[in-house]
């Protein structure tokens, strides 16, 4: 199928993959990613751990599964977990080693996945960019960061190769949870492996594909046209979604998506991070404060600071969409003069479209969360916390939903209220619209739209000496 003829299909599909909505000292920082409970065994610490978001095994948007296998999840990746290398174990048979593990959101036969781990582990810029074996998996490596190593899953065994030495190892490779989670374990006993023992950080490459014995290196393809990415699954740095990446082939121009690398610690006394933002929520406090927040809501069910505050937390930080829509409807009877349970309600919708699998499904919630913000904006009208949770929500739509011209509509009515002082921009809010539009250029990285959106932040920039002051002027390199 040529490029025109997918790019028709796409402007039928309305998809939100709400990556993460950070508002700085505000309500809190709001994370989409899966809260699990490990069950792995193991015998070094974790020095880096990575979450992605449920549902998104759909590859640049529309990958389907297997003919002989139904979509169930058993090729979406929802934890990476990097342990600390043990030396000298006296634990296992194995004295020198490393530790990965992976967790799916259901399992699946060994056989049937395909997973490939590209390494950069230091960080040198030698290495190479592009896959084990040419045009396998559909995408390249950013010339940046090439990798040195490659770790591959398929077929229920493992192996790791050298880009260059021809040094191969088996890997071992098993299975947990009906295969829910796998561990890879890699020897370490090789004397080009020994730099894994001084490395600080390493770059991944996260893939997951689907397996086919006579597919290229196992790769199973993509009937419409052999330029779409063959990947079901990836871990994406903060700042970039997945389909957007995946999306980047051209049949017609020889173009296939190149992938940035995820950082990862490799010292538990320097992560600082759970998941894909680089502030956490400490997901067991949360929970704890959750339930005390419930307890006292059976004694005082008219409570809507109580209410709020449940809202606020599975909502915005504990990813519980589904519990907060129906806890909402529960509690309506309370709410309707609560701005910030509505402008919760409004996030929680835009955010059900990310978990829904089905295309129509994912637009009515696309719908439903724009028209109740829509709805807000009639109840309390030119309310500055209003517009600001309004825009970073759509800021983290992806760009197949075309949502920055909405974005920059809001930015400037908001930037008129800066400049006649109906509202004051202070230091924490020039931070939030300095987050809008750096998403927005990870989104429109190139082109017209680019170039609109830069001029947008630069003229901020130049208007509102706050906005020149703090560090996303900097990162904006404008």
């Amino acid at each position: 199928m040529k490029k025109s003829a997918i790019d028709k299909k796409r402007s039928k599909r309305f998809v939100v993959v709400c990556g993460s909505v950070v508002l700085f000292g505000m309500a809190a920082i709001a994370l989409y990613f899966f809260v699990y409970t490990p069950s792995l065994k193991i015998e070094n610490g974790i020095a880096d751990e990575l979450t992605d978001p449920a549902g998104d095994d759909y590859g640049y948007g529309e990958l389907s599964y297997p003919e002989n296998k139904q979509r169930d999840g058993s090729l979406d990746l929802l934890r990476y977990m990097v342990h600390e290398p043990v030396q000298n174990s006296g634990k296992s048979k194995q004295k020198n080693y490393w530790q990965i593990d992976m967790e799916f959101e259901n399992g699946t036969a060994e056989t049937e996945r395909n997973i490939r781990i590209y390494i950069d582990a230091d960080g040198d810029g030698k290495g190479a960019t592009q896959t084990k074996m040419d045009f396998a998996e559909g995408v390249e490596f950013d010339s940046e960061i090439p990798w040195d190593f490659v770790v591959s899953a398929q077929n229920g065994a493992g192996t790791l190769l050298s880009y260059n030495t021809g040094l191969t190892v088996p890997l071992t490779v098993t299975g947990y949870q009906s295969g829910k989670e796998i561990t890879i374990i890699i020897p370490l006993e090789e004397k080009e492996l020994q730099k894994i023992y001084s490395a600080k950080t390493t770059w991944h490459y996260v893939c997951v594909g689907a397996y086919q014995a006579d597919g290229r290196d196992g790769f199973g393809s993509a009937k419409d046209s052999e330029f779409i990415p063959k990947l079901y699954d990836i871990l994406v740095p903060p700042g970039q979604e997945q389909e957007t990446v995946l999306s980047a082939w051209d049949e017609d121009s020889f173009i296939i998506p190149v992938l940035k690398p995820v950082m990862v610690n490799m010292e538990a006394a320097n992560r600082k991070n759970i998941g894909r933002d680089q502030q956490a929520v400490d997901i067991a406090a949360e929970r704890e404060r959750l339930l005390e927040l419930r307890g006292r809501l059976e004694a005082a069910p008219a409570d809507v600071n109580i209410i709020e505050k449940i809202l606020n937390i599975e909502v915005m930080q504990l990813n519980m969409i589904v519990e907060a829509l129906e806890f909402a409807r529960a509690n309506e009877a309370f709410i309707g003069n609560s701005m910030m349970a509505q402008i919760y309600i409004a996030v929680a919708e835009s955010k059900m479209a990310g978990l829904e699998k089905n295309v129509i499904e994912k637009g009515v919630w696309v719908n439903k969360g724009m028209a109740n913000f829509d709805r807000i904006h009639k109840l309390w009208p030119l309310n500055e916390t209003v517009y600001t949770y309004q825009v970073i929500t759509y800021s983290n739509f992806p760009s197949v939903l075309g949502a920055y011209r909405q974005v920059l509509d809001l930015l400037s009515y908001m930037r008129e209220q800066y400049a006649s002082n109906a509202w004051e921009l202070t230091a924490g809010q020039a931070d939030r619209l300095w987050t809008v539009l750096l998403n927005l250029e990870d989104k429109y990285p190139r082109g017209a739209k680019n170039k609109e959106i830069r001029a947008f932040a630069m003229d901020l920039k130049n208007s509102f000496p706050i906005m020149a002051s703090r560090p996303g002027a900097d990162e904006a390199a404008l």
